[in-house]
Protein backbone atom coordinates (compact mmCIF):
# COMPACT_ATOMS: atom_id res chain seq x y z
CA UNK A 1 0.00 0.00 0.00
CA UNK A 2 1.03 3.55 -1.23
CA UNK A 3 1.03 5.99 1.84
CA UNK A 4 -0.90 9.10 -0.01
CA UNK A 5 1.01 12.62 0.38
CA UNK A 6 -0.52 15.40 1.37
CA UNK A 7 -1.39 17.83 -0.90
CA UNK A 8 0.60 21.03 -0.18
CA UNK A 9 -0.56 24.36 -1.60
CA UNK A 10 2.15 27.07 -2.10
CA UNK A 11 0.65 30.06 0.03
CA UNK A 12 2.42 32.01 -2.51
CA UNK A 13 0.94 35.57 -3.03
CA UNK A 14 0.94 37.36 -6.40
CA UNK A 15 -0.76 39.94 -8.10
CA UNK A 16 -2.68 38.03 -10.86
CA UNK A 17 -2.89 40.23 -14.52
CA UNK A 18 -5.83 38.31 -16.65
CA UNK A 19 -5.87 39.41 -20.44
CA UNK A 20 -7.92 42.49 -19.89
CA UNK A 21 -6.84 43.85 -16.65
CA UNK A 22 -7.73 41.56 -13.53
CA UNK A 23 -5.46 42.32 -10.64
CA UNK A 24 -5.42 40.18 -7.40
CA UNK A 25 -3.41 37.74 -5.34
CA UNK A 26 -2.37 34.35 -6.75
CA UNK A 27 -2.34 30.44 -4.09
CA UNK A 28 -0.71 28.69 -6.42
CA UNK A 29 -1.00 24.34 -6.52
CA UNK A 30 2.61 22.82 -7.24
CA UNK A 31 0.80 20.53 -9.42
CA UNK A 32 1.87 19.31 -12.79
CA UNK A 33 -1.40 19.34 -13.97
CA UNK A 34 -1.69 22.91 -14.09
CA UNK A 35 -3.56 23.75 -17.41
CA UNK A 36 -1.59 25.59 -19.86
CA UNK A 37 -4.58 27.70 -20.90
CA UNK A 38 -4.35 29.29 -17.05
CA UNK A 39 -0.35 29.79 -17.42
CA UNK A 40 -1.12 31.57 -20.98
CA UNK A 41 -3.43 34.09 -19.22
CA UNK A 42 -1.92 34.60 -16.13
CA UNK A 43 1.24 36.59 -15.41
CA UNK A 44 2.19 36.40 -11.68
CA UNK A 45 3.89 39.25 -10.27
CA UNK A 46 4.88 39.97 -6.32
CA UNK A 47 2.42 42.44 -5.06
CA UNK A 48 0.26 42.24 -2.44
CA UNK A 49 -3.10 43.00 -2.51
CA UNK A 50 -4.80 43.75 0.72
CA UNK A 51 -8.83 42.69 1.38
CA UNK A 52 -10.50 45.91 3.39
CA UNK A 53 -13.79 44.03 3.60
CA UNK A 54 -15.20 42.94 7.19
CA UNK A 55 -16.76 40.26 7.70
CA UNK A 56 -20.28 38.95 6.68
CA UNK A 57 -22.33 36.04 5.89
CA UNK A 58 -24.76 37.49 2.89
CA UNK A 59 -24.37 35.07 -0.34
CA UNK A 60 -25.13 36.39 -3.63
CA UNK A 61 -24.91 33.16 -6.02
CA UNK A 62 -24.71 33.51 -9.83
CA UNK A 63 -25.43 30.39 -11.96
CA UNK A 64 -24.86 30.65 -15.57
CA UNK A 65 -25.63 27.70 -17.31
CA UNK A 66 -22.81 26.75 -19.87
CA UNK A 67 -20.25 28.77 -19.22
CA UNK A 68 -17.02 26.94 -19.44
CA UNK A 69 -13.62 28.03 -18.37
CA UNK A 70 -12.90 28.19 -22.40
CA UNK A 71 -15.82 30.86 -22.88
CA UNK A 72 -13.96 32.84 -19.60
CA UNK A 73 -10.62 32.51 -21.64
CA UNK A 74 -12.60 33.32 -25.21
CA UNK A 75 -14.21 36.53 -23.82
CA UNK A 76 -11.33 38.01 -22.12
CA UNK A 77 -9.11 37.40 -25.44
CA UNK A 78 -12.16 38.92 -27.53
CA UNK A 79 -11.24 43.26 -28.38
CA UNK A 80 -14.99 43.56 -28.25
CA UNK A 81 -15.89 41.65 -24.63
CA UNK A 82 -14.14 41.46 -21.58
CA UNK A 83 -15.59 40.33 -17.83
CA UNK A 84 -14.04 43.49 -16.25
CA UNK A 85 -16.67 42.89 -13.25
CA UNK A 86 -15.76 39.63 -12.36
CA UNK A 87 -11.87 39.99 -13.24
CA UNK A 88 -12.81 43.35 -10.25
CA UNK A 89 -14.54 40.63 -7.92
CA UNK A 90 -11.64 38.58 -8.34
CA UNK A 91 -8.94 40.98 -6.75
CA UNK A 92 -10.26 40.06 -3.41
CA UNK A 93 -10.85 36.55 -4.61
CA UNK A 94 -10.74 32.94 -5.69
CA UNK A 95 -10.18 32.21 -9.10
CA UNK A 96 -10.59 28.06 -9.80
CA UNK A 97 -8.68 27.70 -12.99
CA UNK A 98 -9.19 23.83 -12.00
CA UNK A 99 -13.09 23.18 -11.53
CA UNK A 100 -14.61 20.23 -13.15
CA UNK A 101 -18.58 19.06 -13.73
CA UNK A 102 -19.69 15.60 -13.44
CA UNK A 103 -21.31 12.97 -15.19
CA UNK A 104 -23.44 13.17 -17.48
CA UNK A 105 -22.75 16.86 -18.30
CA UNK A 106 -26.19 17.86 -18.42
CA UNK A 107 -28.53 20.77 -17.08
CA UNK A 108 -30.94 19.03 -14.95
CA UNK A 109 -28.40 16.56 -13.91
CA UNK A 110 -25.93 18.81 -13.28
CA UNK A 111 -28.10 21.63 -11.67
CA UNK A 112 -29.67 19.22 -9.13
CA UNK A 113 -25.90 18.22 -8.26
CA UNK A 114 -24.76 21.77 -7.94
CA UNK A 115 -27.69 22.63 -5.40
CA UNK A 116 -27.52 19.38 -2.99
CA UNK A 117 -23.99 19.09 -3.28
CA UNK A 118 -23.97 15.72 -4.41
CA UNK A 119 -23.77 13.46 -7.27
CA UNK A 120 -26.50 11.70 -8.91
CA UNK A 121 -25.89 8.72 -7.40
CA UNK A 122 -27.48 10.73 -4.24
CA UNK A 123 -29.21 12.57 -6.00
CA UNK A 124 -30.99 10.33 -7.93
CA UNK A 125 -30.92 12.20 -11.10
CA UNK A 126 -28.73 11.35 -14.13
CA UNK A 127 -30.66 12.81 -16.97
CA UNK A 128 -31.46 10.16 -19.12
CA UNK A 129 -30.79 6.27 -18.96
CA UNK A 130 -31.94 3.01 -19.99
CA UNK A 131 -33.53 1.39 -16.63
CA UNK A 132 -33.48 -2.66 -16.60
CA UNK A 133 -35.38 -3.23 -14.29
CA UNK A 134 -38.20 -0.84 -15.61
CA UNK A 135 -37.12 -1.77 -18.97
CA UNK A 136 -37.46 1.58 -20.39
CA UNK A 137 -35.70 4.89 -20.73
CA UNK A 138 -36.00 7.23 -17.77
CA UNK A 139 -35.55 10.83 -18.10
CA UNK A 140 -35.25 12.46 -14.73
CA UNK A 141 -35.63 16.53 -15.30
CA UNK A 142 -35.85 18.07 -12.36
CA UNK A 143 -35.59 15.26 -9.80
CA UNK A 144 -33.77 15.28 -6.08
CA UNK A 145 -34.31 13.45 -4.08
CA UNK A 146 -32.35 14.81 -1.49
CA UNK A 147 -32.06 18.35 0.43
CA UNK A 148 -31.10 21.46 -1.55
CA UNK A 149 -29.40 24.37 0.04
CA UNK A 150 -32.27 26.52 -0.24
CA UNK A 151 -34.30 23.65 1.97
CA UNK A 152 -31.38 23.58 4.40
CA UNK A 153 -31.61 27.59 4.19
CA UNK A 154 -35.14 27.26 5.26
CA UNK A 155 -34.25 24.30 8.14
CA UNK A 156 -32.00 27.49 9.63
CA UNK A 157 -34.29 30.47 9.61
CA UNK A 158 -31.66 32.23 6.22
CA UNK A 159 -33.84 34.13 4.41
CA UNK A 160 -33.65 32.76 0.35
CA UNK A 161 -34.54 34.51 -2.66
CA UNK A 162 -34.43 32.64 -5.81
CA UNK A 163 -34.73 34.90 -9.34
CA UNK A 164 -35.39 31.70 -12.16
CA UNK A 165 -32.93 29.77 -9.89
CA UNK A 166 -35.47 26.36 -10.97
CA UNK A 167 -33.13 24.49 -8.68
CA UNK A 168 -34.77 25.24 -5.70
CA UNK A 169 -38.46 26.53 -7.02
CA UNK A 170 -40.81 24.53 -4.03
CA UNK A 171 -38.01 23.12 -2.76
CA UNK A 172 -37.03 26.27 -0.40
CA UNK A 173 -38.28 28.67 -2.48
CA UNK A 174 -41.96 29.40 -2.93
CA UNK A 175 -44.53 32.18 -2.47
CA UNK A 176 -43.40 33.16 1.03
CA UNK A 177 -41.55 36.41 1.11
CA UNK A 178 -38.60 35.01 3.43
CA UNK A 179 -38.47 32.01 0.80
CA UNK A 180 -39.13 33.69 -2.16
CA UNK A 181 -39.38 32.30 -5.62
CA UNK A 182 -39.60 35.19 -8.60
CA UNK A 183 -39.55 34.13 -11.86
CA UNK A 184 -38.98 36.49 -14.63
CA UNK A 185 -40.69 36.87 -17.83
CA UNK A 186 -39.10 34.80 -20.83
CA UNK A 187 -38.06 37.84 -23.01
CA UNK A 188 -35.08 39.88 -22.20
CA UNK A 189 -33.30 36.42 -20.56
CA UNK A 190 -30.49 37.66 -18.20
CA UNK A 191 -31.32 41.82 -18.15
CA UNK A 192 -34.86 41.37 -16.79
CA UNK A 193 -33.52 38.77 -14.34
CA UNK A 194 -30.70 40.93 -12.88
CA UNK A 195 -33.34 44.04 -13.24
CA UNK A 196 -35.44 42.11 -10.68
CA UNK A 197 -32.22 41.28 -8.82
CA UNK A 198 -31.26 45.12 -8.49
CA UNK A 199 -34.18 46.02 -7.25
CA UNK A 200 -34.25 43.62 -4.39
CA UNK A 201 -31.10 45.33 -3.24
CA UNK A 202 -31.97 49.12 -3.74
CA UNK A 203 -34.81 48.10 -1.26
CA UNK A 204 -36.94 48.71 -4.45
CA UNK A 205 -40.69 46.37 -5.03
CA UNK A 206 -40.77 43.50 -7.14
CA UNK A 207 -43.69 41.47 -7.79
CA UNK A 208 -44.55 37.88 -7.29
CA UNK A 209 -47.13 35.34 -7.69
CA UNK A 210 -49.54 38.47 -8.02
CA UNK A 211 -48.34 40.49 -4.99
CA UNK A 212 -45.91 43.09 -4.22
CA UNK A 213 -42.72 42.42 -2.10
CA UNK A 214 -40.49 44.87 -0.83
CA UNK A 215 -36.68 44.15 1.18
CA UNK A 216 -35.79 46.46 4.01
CA UNK A 217 -32.58 44.57 3.56
CA UNK A 218 -32.05 41.82 1.26
CA UNK A 219 -32.65 38.00 1.76
CA UNK A 220 -28.95 36.31 3.24
CA UNK A 221 -29.01 33.92 0.56
CA UNK A 222 -29.86 35.33 -2.98
CA UNK A 223 -29.43 33.17 -6.28
CA UNK A 224 -29.75 33.87 -9.61
CA UNK A 225 -29.40 31.68 -13.03
CA UNK A 226 -29.86 32.44 -16.24
CA UNK A 227 -28.59 30.30 -19.77
CA UNK A 228 -28.19 32.46 -22.19
CA UNK A 229 -24.70 31.67 -23.01
CA UNK A 230 -25.75 28.30 -22.94
CA UNK A 231 -28.31 29.33 -25.62
CA UNK A 232 -26.33 31.37 -27.56
CA UNK A 233 -24.23 28.13 -27.77
CA UNK A 234 -26.81 25.70 -28.70
CA UNK A 235 -27.16 28.04 -31.30
CA UNK A 236 -31.38 26.80 -32.17
CA UNK A 237 -34.06 28.58 -32.31
CA UNK A 238 -36.11 25.91 -29.69
CA UNK A 239 -32.91 25.27 -28.02
CA UNK A 240 -35.22 22.06 -25.78
CA UNK A 241 -34.79 20.19 -29.73
CA UNK A 242 -32.10 19.16 -32.08
CA UNK A 243 -35.04 19.23 -34.53
CA UNK A 244 -35.19 22.97 -34.83
CA UNK A 245 -33.15 25.48 -37.26
CA UNK A 246 -29.77 27.07 -36.56
CA UNK A 247 -30.20 30.77 -35.90
CA UNK A 248 -26.30 31.87 -36.97
CA UNK A 249 -24.37 30.36 -39.98
CA UNK A 250 -20.78 29.95 -38.80
CA UNK A 251 -19.28 28.67 -34.93
CA UNK A 252 -17.61 32.01 -35.10
CA UNK A 253 -20.63 33.90 -34.89
CA UNK A 254 -22.03 31.27 -32.18
CA UNK A 255 -18.58 31.60 -30.75
CA UNK A 256 -19.19 35.73 -30.69
CA UNK A 257 -22.73 35.65 -29.31
CA UNK A 258 -21.77 33.43 -26.71
CA UNK A 259 -18.63 36.18 -25.37
CA UNK A 260 -21.60 38.94 -26.17
CA UNK A 261 -23.84 37.20 -23.50
CA UNK A 262 -21.18 36.80 -20.97
CA UNK A 263 -19.95 40.23 -21.51
CA UNK A 264 -23.57 41.43 -21.07
CA UNK A 265 -24.19 39.70 -17.65
CA UNK A 266 -20.85 41.42 -16.37
CA UNK A 267 -21.86 44.41 -17.10
CA UNK A 268 -24.78 43.23 -15.01
CA UNK A 269 -22.76 42.10 -11.93
CA UNK A 270 -20.84 45.39 -12.29
CA UNK A 271 -24.21 47.33 -11.57
CA UNK A 272 -25.41 44.81 -8.88
CA UNK A 273 -21.55 45.89 -7.43
CA UNK A 274 -22.48 49.60 -7.36
CA UNK A 275 -25.89 49.23 -5.50
CA UNK A 276 -24.13 47.00 -2.89
CA UNK A 277 -21.76 49.69 -2.17
CA UNK A 278 -23.88 52.27 -2.08
CA UNK A 279 -26.48 50.94 0.18
CA UNK A 280 -22.99 49.24 2.14
CA UNK A 281 -23.90 45.70 1.92
CA UNK A 282 -20.84 44.72 -0.41
CA UNK A 283 -18.82 44.63 2.18
CA UNK A 284 -21.13 41.70 3.99
CA UNK A 285 -21.37 39.88 0.86
CA UNK A 286 -19.78 36.89 -0.88
CA UNK A 287 -20.39 36.33 -4.60
CA UNK A 288 -20.08 32.88 -5.86
CA UNK A 289 -20.55 31.94 -10.03
CA UNK A 290 -20.40 28.61 -11.03
CA UNK A 291 -22.25 26.86 -13.75
CA UNK A 292 -23.44 22.95 -14.62
CA UNK A 293 -21.40 22.56 -18.00
CA UNK A 294 -19.30 23.68 -20.63
CA UNK A 295 -19.58 23.64 -24.43
CA UNK A 296 -18.05 21.35 -27.39
CA UNK A 297 -18.36 22.04 -30.86
CA UNK A 298 -20.91 19.56 -32.16
CA UNK A 299 -20.72 18.98 -36.33
CA UNK A 300 -19.15 21.52 -38.91
CA UNK A 301 -17.94 24.84 -38.22
CA UNK A 302 -20.09 26.59 -41.16
CA UNK A 303 -22.95 25.45 -43.76
CA UNK A 304 -20.26 25.36 -46.43
CA UNK A 305 -18.07 22.74 -44.41
CA UNK A 306 -21.36 20.43 -44.01
CA UNK A 307 -20.25 17.95 -46.21
CA UNK A 308 -17.32 16.72 -43.75
CA UNK A 309 -17.78 13.65 -42.21
CA UNK A 310 -17.78 14.87 -38.89
CA UNK A 311 -21.20 17.23 -39.90
CA UNK A 312 -23.36 13.46 -39.48
CA UNK A 313 -23.99 11.33 -36.64
CA UNK A 314 -21.10 8.62 -36.26
CA UNK A 315 -23.99 6.38 -34.44
CA UNK A 316 -24.25 4.06 -37.22
CA UNK A 317 -20.46 3.07 -37.23
CA UNK A 318 -20.63 2.97 -33.61
CA UNK A 319 -23.74 0.26 -33.65
CA UNK A 320 -22.19 -1.98 -36.63
CA UNK A 321 -19.01 -1.43 -34.24
CA UNK A 322 -20.53 -2.98 -30.69
CA UNK A 323 -22.70 -5.11 -33.56
CA UNK A 324 -19.34 -7.18 -34.95
CA UNK A 325 -17.83 -7.62 -31.79
CA UNK A 326 -20.48 -10.68 -30.79
CA UNK A 327 -18.94 -12.57 -34.05
CA UNK A 328 -15.28 -12.61 -30.99
CA UNK A 329 -17.79 -13.67 -28.54
CA UNK A 330 -21.33 -15.08 -29.60
CA UNK A 331 -20.21 -16.60 -32.83
CA UNK A 332 -22.67 -13.48 -34.64
CA UNK A 333 -23.73 -9.86 -34.77
CA UNK A 334 -25.07 -8.47 -31.34
CA UNK A 335 -28.13 -7.36 -31.80
CA UNK A 336 -28.18 -3.30 -31.05
CA UNK A 337 -31.01 -0.74 -30.48
CA UNK A 338 -30.32 2.71 -30.25
CA UNK A 339 -33.44 3.94 -27.41
CA UNK A 340 -33.78 7.41 -26.48
CA UNK A 341 -37.49 8.61 -26.03
CA UNK A 342 -38.75 8.89 -22.19
CA UNK A 343 -40.87 5.33 -21.45
CA UNK A 344 -39.39 3.57 -24.52
CA UNK A 345 -38.59 -0.04 -24.66
CA UNK A 346 -36.15 -1.66 -26.44
CA UNK A 347 -37.32 -5.02 -28.06
CA UNK A 348 -37.07 -7.85 -26.42
CA UNK A 349 -34.77 -9.46 -28.64
CA UNK A 350 -32.10 -6.66 -27.95
CA UNK A 351 -29.40 -7.54 -26.58
CA UNK A 352 -27.01 -4.07 -26.42
CA UNK A 353 -29.28 -0.92 -25.95
CA UNK A 354 -27.22 2.45 -26.64
CA UNK A 355 -28.68 5.94 -25.14
CA UNK A 356 -27.21 9.51 -26.36
CA UNK A 357 -28.39 13.08 -25.71
CA UNK A 358 -26.46 14.37 -28.83
CA UNK A 359 -22.87 13.47 -28.14
CA UNK A 360 -21.65 10.55 -26.00
CA UNK A 361 -23.52 6.81 -26.03
CA UNK A 362 -24.19 5.08 -23.11
CA UNK A 363 -23.76 1.38 -24.29
CA UNK A 364 -25.75 -0.84 -21.71
CA UNK A 365 -25.92 -4.84 -22.38
CA UNK A 366 -29.85 -6.37 -21.08
CA UNK A 367 -27.42 -8.92 -19.24
CA UNK A 368 -24.29 -9.33 -17.34
CA UNK A 369 -21.87 -7.25 -19.16
CA UNK A 370 -18.78 -8.86 -20.09
CA UNK A 371 -15.29 -7.20 -19.28
CA UNK A 372 -13.27 -8.49 -22.10
CA UNK A 373 -16.19 -7.54 -24.09
CA UNK A 374 -16.43 -3.99 -23.06
CA UNK A 375 -12.61 -3.77 -23.79
CA UNK A 376 -13.23 -5.24 -27.56
CA UNK A 377 -15.83 -2.84 -28.42
CA UNK A 378 -13.49 0.20 -26.86
CA UNK A 379 -10.63 -1.67 -29.27
CA UNK A 380 -13.09 -1.71 -32.27
CA UNK A 381 -13.50 2.16 -32.18
CA UNK A 382 -10.03 3.23 -30.39
CA UNK A 383 -8.81 3.86 -33.70
CA UNK A 384 -11.45 5.64 -35.51
CA UNK A 385 -11.58 9.45 -35.79
CA UNK A 386 -14.76 10.15 -34.04
CA UNK A 387 -12.90 8.00 -31.03
CA UNK A 388 -12.42 10.34 -27.59
CA UNK A 389 -12.70 8.55 -24.66
CA UNK A 390 -14.35 5.97 -22.72
CA UNK A 391 -15.11 5.27 -18.86
CA UNK A 392 -16.23 1.48 -17.71
CA UNK A 393 -19.15 1.16 -15.01
CA UNK A 394 -16.57 1.21 -12.14
CA UNK A 395 -14.91 4.25 -13.34
CA UNK A 396 -18.46 5.77 -14.01
CA UNK A 397 -19.12 5.04 -10.41
CA UNK A 398 -16.43 6.33 -8.84
CA UNK A 399 -17.58 9.62 -10.94
CA UNK A 400 -20.76 9.92 -9.25
CA UNK A 401 -23.07 7.97 -11.78
CA UNK A 402 -25.57 5.61 -10.57
CA UNK A 403 -24.86 2.11 -10.71
CA UNK A 404 -25.47 0.85 -14.31
CA UNK A 405 -25.73 4.23 -15.51
CA UNK A 406 -23.56 2.45 -18.66
CA UNK A 407 -21.34 -0.40 -18.70
CA UNK A 408 -19.72 1.42 -20.94
CA UNK A 409 -19.70 5.57 -21.82
CA UNK A 410 -18.17 6.90 -25.52
CA UNK A 411 -17.56 9.82 -25.67
CA UNK A 412 -16.77 11.53 -29.58
CA UNK A 413 -14.05 13.46 -29.90
CA UNK A 414 -15.27 17.18 -30.78
CA UNK A 415 -16.65 18.15 -32.82
CA UNK A 416 -17.90 14.67 -34.16
CA UNK A 417 -20.73 13.31 -32.47
CA UNK A 418 -23.28 10.26 -31.49
CA UNK A 419 -26.37 12.22 -32.36
CA UNK A 420 -29.83 10.35 -32.79
CA UNK A 421 -30.47 12.01 -36.59
CA UNK A 422 -28.56 10.09 -38.58
CA UNK A 423 -29.83 11.88 -41.53
CA UNK A 424 -28.84 15.83 -40.68
CA UNK A 425 -26.06 17.53 -41.44
CA UNK A 426 -24.86 19.64 -38.49
CA UNK A 427 -23.36 22.73 -38.50
CA UNK A 428 -22.72 25.35 -36.20
CA UNK A 429 -24.05 24.04 -33.45
CA UNK A 430 -22.46 22.70 -29.58
CA UNK A 431 -23.17 20.23 -26.92
CA UNK A 432 -22.05 19.45 -23.62
CA UNK A 433 -23.01 15.97 -22.64
CA UNK A 434 -19.37 14.98 -23.27
CA UNK A 435 -15.88 13.73 -21.30
CA UNK A 436 -13.71 16.57 -23.75
CA UNK A 437 -12.07 19.05 -21.10
CA UNK A 438 -14.28 22.30 -22.88
CA UNK A 439 -17.51 20.61 -21.37
CA UNK A 440 -16.35 19.13 -18.04
CA UNK A 441 -13.67 22.27 -16.84
CA UNK A 442 -16.24 24.91 -15.71
CA UNK A 443 -15.93 28.39 -14.59
CA UNK A 444 -16.10 28.78 -10.79
CA UNK A 445 -15.14 31.85 -8.00
CA UNK A 446 -15.74 33.15 -5.10
CA UNK A 447 -14.90 36.53 -3.51
CA UNK A 448 -15.82 38.85 -0.24
CA UNK A 449 -14.79 38.70 2.95
CA UNK A 450 -15.28 34.80 3.58
CA UNK A 451 -12.62 33.88 1.03
CA UNK A 452 -8.57 34.41 1.18
CA UNK A 453 -7.56 37.20 -1.35
CA UNK A 454 -6.55 37.16 -4.87
CA UNK A 455 -5.72 33.17 -4.76
CA UNK A 456 -5.04 31.52 -8.36
CA UNK A 457 -6.26 27.75 -6.97
CA UNK A 458 -4.64 25.01 -9.44
CA UNK A 459 -6.25 22.15 -7.63
CA UNK A 460 -8.84 20.28 -8.33
CA UNK A 461 -12.43 21.10 -7.35
CA UNK A 462 -16.18 20.17 -8.51
CA UNK A 463 -18.96 22.50 -8.83
CA UNK A 464 -20.84 20.34 -5.99
CA UNK A 465 -18.16 21.40 -3.80
CA UNK A 466 -20.11 25.24 -3.47
CA UNK A 467 -23.20 23.73 -2.00
CA UNK A 468 -21.12 23.01 1.71
CA UNK A 469 -19.39 26.20 0.94
CA UNK A 470 -22.22 28.23 0.57
CA UNK A 471 -23.45 26.61 3.75
CA UNK A 472 -20.61 26.99 5.71
CA UNK A 473 -20.07 30.79 5.23
CA UNK A 474 -24.15 31.35 5.95
CA UNK A 475 -23.08 30.23 8.90
CA UNK A 476 -24.46 26.02 8.98
CA UNK A 477 -23.21 23.10 8.05
CA UNK A 478 -25.89 21.16 4.65
CA UNK A 479 -27.06 20.56 3.07
CA UNK A 480 -27.88 17.73 5.07
CA UNK A 481 -27.21 14.50 2.77
CA UNK A 482 -24.48 16.67 0.65
CA UNK A 483 -20.81 14.53 -0.18
CA UNK A 484 -19.02 16.96 -1.53
CA UNK A 485 -17.03 19.05 1.29
CA UNK A 486 -16.47 22.78 1.27
CA UNK A 487 -13.56 24.32 0.28
CA UNK A 488 -11.43 24.76 3.64
CA UNK A 489 -8.32 25.90 1.46
CA UNK A 490 -9.60 29.31 0.38
CA UNK A 491 -11.93 30.25 3.46
CA UNK A 492 -10.43 32.37 6.06
CA UNK A 493 -9.26 30.62 9.42
CA UNK A 494 -12.51 30.62 11.47
CA UNK A 495 -14.31 29.15 8.50
CA UNK A 496 -12.21 26.33 7.80
CA UNK A 497 -13.23 22.53 9.27
CA UNK A 498 -10.98 19.33 10.25
CA UNK A 499 -8.72 17.99 7.83
CA UNK A 500 -9.32 14.96 6.08
CA UNK A 501 -7.04 12.00 4.33
CA UNK A 502 -7.30 8.15 3.94
CA UNK A 503 -3.56 8.52 4.78
CA UNK A 504 -2.72 4.59 3.15
CA UNK A 505 -4.41 5.29 -0.13
CA UNK A 506 -3.50 8.05 -2.91
CA UNK A 507 -6.60 9.23 -4.54
CA UNK A 508 -10.13 8.55 -4.06
CA UNK A 509 -10.48 4.86 -4.80
CA UNK A 510 -8.10 1.60 -4.75
CA UNK A 511 -8.89 -2.18 -6.65
CA UNK A 512 -7.85 -4.87 -4.62
CA UNK A 513 -8.36 -8.76 -3.63
CA UNK A 514 -9.79 -9.92 -0.71
CA UNK A 515 -13.34 -8.99 1.45
CA UNK A 516 -11.63 -6.28 3.53
CA UNK A 517 -9.64 -3.52 3.85
CA UNK A 518 -8.23 -0.86 6.50
CA UNK A 519 -8.94 2.60 5.96
CA UNK A 520 -6.66 4.84 7.91
CA UNK A 521 -8.35 8.21 8.38
CA UNK A 522 -6.22 11.04 9.13
CA UNK A 523 -8.13 14.42 11.04
CA UNK A 524 -7.67 16.57 13.56
CA UNK A 525 -7.32 15.12 17.31
CA UNK A 526 -10.62 14.28 18.64
CA UNK A 527 -12.96 14.02 16.17
CA UNK A 528 -15.53 12.18 15.18
CA UNK A 529 -15.25 10.22 12.29
CA UNK A 530 -18.38 8.48 10.36
CA UNK A 531 -18.76 6.22 7.13
CA UNK A 532 -21.48 6.24 5.78
CA UNK A 533 -23.41 7.84 8.13
CA UNK A 534 -22.52 5.28 10.59
CA UNK A 535 -20.01 6.73 13.74
CA UNK A 536 -16.82 4.82 13.72
CA UNK A 537 -15.27 6.29 16.44
CA UNK A 538 -13.21 9.57 17.58
CA UNK A 539 -9.23 10.03 16.41
CA UNK A 540 -6.45 9.93 18.80
CA UNK A 541 -4.19 12.84 20.18
CA UNK A 542 -2.17 12.58 16.81
CA UNK A 543 -5.38 12.19 14.65
CA UNK A 544 -5.67 8.95 13.49
CA UNK A 545 -8.68 6.59 13.37
CA UNK A 546 -8.33 3.41 11.77
CA UNK A 547 -11.17 2.09 10.30
CA UNK A 548 -11.82 -2.04 9.27
CA UNK A 549 -14.37 -1.93 6.42
CA UNK A 550 -16.16 -5.67 5.26
CA UNK A 551 -16.71 -4.88 1.58
CA UNK A 552 -20.06 -6.10 0.71
CA UNK A 553 -20.02 -5.20 -3.14
CA UNK A 554 -18.10 -5.31 -5.72
CA UNK A 555 -18.30 -1.65 -6.17
CA UNK A 556 -17.93 0.19 -2.22
CA UNK A 557 -18.53 3.51 -1.52
CA UNK A 558 -17.34 5.51 1.49
CA UNK A 559 -18.60 8.56 1.98
CA UNK A 560 -16.08 9.29 5.46
CA UNK A 561 -17.17 12.48 7.45
CA UNK A 562 -15.29 13.83 10.30
CA UNK A 563 -16.77 16.52 12.57
CA UNK A 564 -15.07 18.85 15.17
CA UNK A 565 -17.16 21.92 16.44
CA UNK A 566 -19.61 21.57 14.17
CA UNK A 567 -18.07 21.39 10.80
CA UNK A 568 -17.92 18.47 8.61
CA UNK A 569 -15.39 17.65 6.03
CA UNK A 570 -16.23 15.06 3.59
CA UNK A 571 -14.47 12.28 1.22
CA UNK A 572 -15.68 10.00 -0.78
CA UNK A 573 -13.74 6.53 -0.99
CA UNK A 574 -14.35 3.73 -3.53
CA UNK A 575 -12.87 0.53 -2.90
CA UNK A 576 -13.33 -1.82 -6.01
CA UNK A 577 -12.73 -5.77 -5.90
CA UNK A 578 -10.45 -6.48 -8.71
CA UNK A 579 -12.92 -9.67 -9.62
CA UNK A 580 -15.00 -6.89 -10.59
CA UNK A 581 -12.73 -5.49 -13.38
CA UNK A 582 -11.18 -9.15 -14.37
Amino acid sequence: MKKKNNIKIAMTLALVVLTLGLFGCSKVKDDSKTKDSSKNLIEKIKVIVKNNRSKGNSVIYINLDGFSYDTFEMTNKNPETSTKNINELLKTGVLFTNAQTGIPSITDSMQQAIASGAWPIDTGNCYRYYDLDEDIVVEYKRHNKIENMAEAANRNNIGVLAINAWFFEDKGANKEEHNLYVQAPNEGAYKERFDILKKVLRGEEIEAYGKKVKYKKPPQFISIYADDIDAAGHNLSDKTSYDSKIELQTREQVNQKMADALSGIDKEIGEVIEILKERKLYDETTFIITTDHGMVPFGADTEQEKDKDFAKSKMPDLIKSIEGVGQKHIGRDYRVEMVNEDGKSAKPETEVIVTTVGLQAQIKFRGEADRNVLEDIVKSVEDKPYYGAHLYDDELRIRGTLPRFADLLVSPKPPYHFSQDFKRDYYAVNQHDSLDEKAQRVFTMISGPTVENGILYDAEIHNIDMAPTITRILGFEGPRDATASPVDDVLIDKLKGPKLEVSNYEGNSVYIDGSKIDLQIATDPDTQVSINKKVEGISDSTGLLVVNKQLDEDINRFVIEVIKDKKSTRKIFFVIKNEKVR
